[in-house]
């Protein structure tokens, strides 16, 4: 049976440390800070801050932070990743957290945070999610409970997607006597969007309703209709805020140089997992660390 020991505790009472190498199947380093000052500061501008390897015991976290004052773990790194993470069984990372952030990275070069995972979920998040650029995903759904069958069942629905970063809105409106409506649109409608595109269908009842006024100082007008017919209309706009102008998104990208020959999703094209992408990334980055030894 495996005996578990921390080898090493440094109880931080000051602000000065001292560099520390060990060894142990169980805990490599344990620092318990005295609640002002941190437990632990690296400075390093050549190699990493910290290598965490730990092949004695392969089924619990490669690294776990619990902090209930400021962040949990903070890295800045100006070339190769912040934080890379490879574990084949327990959490690659574990963050708990009270107070501030449970994790920060900052990275001009390489990844921020590079996760692979070929059997269960790279990521679980518990909770809001927001991200301060471009997401870039194969395919994506909301999942929730059943309402029919909450205990038993999930539901899930596909997101409604387009190459030119389409928003959608839509609506009912019952005709005037004149069979006519004003469609009101909220104030900030023309400065996000651009290229407008109109549906519109008649509810219980028929008429050749058409687009009488285009989209002008936020507002269109539907006509053609008779009194208190009612009509659904749908309106798309493409995004022309500053960010959508600045990063619109590439419809078709050449793949790198490196890259060609692999595949983001192999497995839809039933080819082997080391054919991927990320096994790409993945072995390059191992072979990265072989070379920092």
């Amino acid at each position: 049976m495996k005996t578990l020991y921390t080898i090493l505790v440094i109880f931080c009472a000051t602000t000065t440390a001292q560099i520390i190498t060990a060894q142990n199947t169980n805990f490599l380093i344990n620092v318990s800070g005295n609640g002002t000052n941190p437990g632990v500061i690296i400075d390093n501008v050549v190699g990493d801050g910290i290598t965490v390897r730990d092949s004695l015991n392969v089924t619990t976290d490669g690294f776990q932070a619990l902090n209930v004052g400021d962040d949990g773990m903070y890295v800045s790194s100006a070339g190769d990743d912040s934080f890379s993470s490879a574990d084949p069984s327990g959490d690659g990372f574990f963050s708990v957290r009270s107070g501030d952030d449970g994790f920060v990275a900052l990275d001009s070069a390489g990844d921020g945070i590079f996760i692979s995972n070929s059997t269960g979920r790279a990521g679980y998040f518990g909770g809001n999610v927001e991200v301060a650029g471009t997401i870039t995903k194969a395919a994506g759904t909301f999942k929730i409970d059943h309402p029919l069958d909450p205990k038993n069942k999930t539901l899930s629905h596909s997101f409604v997607e387009s190459p030119d970063m389409m928003n959608i809105y839509n609506g009912n409106v019952v005709l005037n006597a004149k069979g006519e409506a004003l469609v009101q649109l909220p104030n900030w409608f023309t400065a996000l969007n651009k290229e407008y595109r109109y549906q519109l269908t008649c509810i219980g009842g028929f008429a050749q309703v058409y687009i009488a006024e285009k989209v002008a100082n936020n507002q269109f007008k539907i006509a053609g209709g008779s009194s208190n017919l009612e009509v659904s209309w749908m309106l798309t706009g493409i995004r022309n805020d500053a960010y959508a102008q600045k990063f619109r998104t590439p419809v078709e990208e050449e793949k790198l140089a490196e890259e060609k020959g692999y595949y983001l999703q192999p497995e839809a094209f039933e080819i082997p997992y080391q054919k991927s992408l990320e096994y790409l990334k993945r072995t390059n980055k191992l072979e990265i660390e072989k070379s920092k030894k």
